[in-house]
């Protein structure tokens, strides 16, 4: 949600970076506690958009270029969240497939020092397929 509502200031509105972001903790701190960690799966939007046209040929027409226009929005906004957070993770999975995907999550999970309530135990025992990553 959030990096939706400064992608919309920044582009819609041209609102200055540090208000947006200002803006973003005062409505975050509104809503409750936060989460102890968050991962930003990070794709290029054009692949993203690339993906997602892929997936859905049959059962949705293909992204319009404003769409992609505003992924392209989406992801600065997480870029800049990112930064500004230091609970959110960036995981760069441009080259990953779903594996090593998970594999780089599980990575990013333990390289944190506050992994807060987050287990992954309950999903190594679950892989037929894969090892989990040392």
């Amino acid at each position: 949600m959030a990096s939706y509502a400064i992608a919309s200031l920044l582009r819609e509105h041209r609102a200055p970076t540090a208000i947006a972001l200002d803006w973003m903790d005062a409505l975050t701190a509104l809503a409750g506690p936060r989460p102890t960690r968050a991962l930003w799966l990070r794709l290029p939007p054009t692949l993203a958009s690339r993906r997602a046209d892929a997936r859905s040929q049959r059962d949705r027409p293909p992204l319009t270029e404003e769409q992609r226009v505003h992924l392209t929005w989406v992801d600065h906004a997480y870029a800049l969240l990112t930064e500004h957070d230091p609970q959110i993770t960036a995981v760069d999975v441009t080259e990953l497939d779903p594996i090593g995907t998970h594999h780089a999550i599980h990575t990013a999970l333990h390289q944190t020092h506050q992994r807060g309530d987050i287990t992954l135990r309950a999903c190594v025992g679950r892989h037929g397929t894969v090892e989990p990553p040392s």
